[in-house]
């Protein structure tokens, strides 16, 4: 989280005065990731369904164990 808000931080001074959105997944962590941000900017993120990764190759289909 404080690394969210460190990076919130600096891109602030980055792209001040500039406009822009904030895209995520809706994956937890980067979801909050998305929110921490958005907030610094006072933005509301948007999440879609399709910046998820679509391949996880040979994991496909099989448990976390």
């Amino acid at each position: 989280m404080q690394q969210a808000k460190n990076i919130a931080f600096n891109l602030n001074k980055e792209i001040e005065n500039k406009k822009f959105s904030i895209y995520s997944s809706t994956l937890k962590r980067t979801k909050q990731t998305a929110e921490i941000i958005a907030e610094q900017f006072n933005l509301n993120p948007i999440f879609t369904e399709s910046l998820k990764e679509r391949s996880l190759g040979k994991a496909i289909g099989k448990s976390v164990k």
